[in-house]
């Protein structure tokens, strides 16, 4: 766009949303500990008994009917185990109207041809050379990825529908998988009619400058969110997206951070969120980021040490593994193991 239409970037409330600067500290510790809990299910199976005893009882009605929402798993054709994973998550869940569009390998990006579409910028090599993303093979993946989702919702929209949208790699963070049920259909339910998409899953974001609502009090007003693994795309989202990035001009995470920080896309992140990336399951760009272990793959909040969050979690689960009866415990009640405390720089434990 030209620099004279895009608007001022925005560090300020909006109306009905307000800065609670301090708020995300609190939220940022249920989702570790969430975290903590749903990766100790995967990490040592023993456990699972224990988790499930601890969601008996549940009776709450769901205020959407998830199985309704049509739902796009983005995944490649090699990676079989990393959807009949996903698969399995997202029918538990409650979602039935799950699809797996055929997909472009980075092998068969045509970069030429989609730039003389007017698919592509002409720019975006350039740009992903600027940020540092990778050698030429990792360029192409997160071209084909982007390219790949931005047809998937120009779909949506030209059939004025909304959808929701996850990567192959999501786990659900929570005590249970019948609170993630409740917990998606209550967030989908407050979402203001005006919004153009809900981050269910998000990374590095500026948790200081997000706002808030009282009249919607599992979301905040994002800022500047940079992942796209679980989003539900509302039918005025999916128009607006559709026209904002063709030509694609970025990866998918930044040309989204980018439209939101300036105010063209209306976004919200459900607290706290309901999702994370895996990083057992490995990048499919980074090769070497895996982990032999179920674990958080990047952090919710920006600005503070995320490596010491995450090593923290698997201490959390190390310790747990030790002491049977602590794991009965964190599963029943989801308290915080003793030493985790806040700090300026975020949780960490206390020496």
């Amino acid at each position: 766009l030209p620099r004279s239409r895009l608007p001022l970037v925005l560090d300020g409330e909006d109306e009905g949303w307000r800065l609670e600067p301090d708020r995300w500290r609190t939220w940022l510790h249920e989702t570790l500990n969430n975290s903590a809990a749903s990766m100790m299910r995967l990490n040592f199976p023993s456990l699972r008994e224990v988790s499930a005893a601890s969601a008996q009882g549940g009776g709450e009605e769901e205020s959407i009917d998830l199985g309704s929402i049509p739902v796009v798993v983005m995944n490649q054709r090699h990676d079989s185990l990393r959807l009949q994973h996903v698969q399995q998550t997202l029918r538990r869940i409650g979602f039935k109207n799950l699809s797996i569009p055929p997909t472009i390998s980075w092998k068969e990006v045509n970069l030429e041809s989609l730039v003389g579409s007017g698919k592509v910028s002409a720019n975006l090599l350039l740009r992903l050379d600027w940020y540092k993303d990778g050698d030429q093979e990792a360029k192409m993946k997160y071209l084909a990825n982007a390219h790949e989702q931005v047809r998937i919702i120009k779909d949506a929209a030209e059939g004025e529908y909304p959808l929701l949208i996850f990567e192959d790699d999501v786990l659900p963070i929570a005590q249970d998988l019948r609170q993630v049920s409740v917990r998606l259909a209550e967030v989908l339910s407050q979402s203001p009619p005006s919004s153009d998409m809900i981050y269910l899953e998000f990374c590095y974001e500026t948790c200081a400058n997000v706002t808030y609502s009282h009249a919607h009090p599992l979301l905040a007003r994002a800022f500047a969110p940079s992942c796209s693994a679980a989003i539900f795309y509302s039918v005025k989202g999916a128009k607006k997206i559709s026209q904002l990035c063709m030509p694609v001009f970025d990866v998918i995470d930044r040309m989204y951070q980018f439209l939101i920080q300036t105010r063209l896309l209306e976004a919200y992140i459900s607290l706290p969120p309901i999702f994370v990336q895996d990083r057992f399951w490995r990048s499919n760009v980074k090769k070497n980021a895996g982990s032999s272990l179920h674990a958080p793959l990047q952090p919710p909040c920006g600005g503070f040490d995320a490596a010491r969050v995450f090593r923290e979690v698997e201490l959390r689960q190390e310790g747990l593994l030790l002491s049977p009866s602590a794991a009965a415990s964190v599963a029943r009640s989801g308290q915080p193991p003793a030493g985790c405390q806040p700090s300026a720089s975020g949780w960490s434990t206390a020496s």
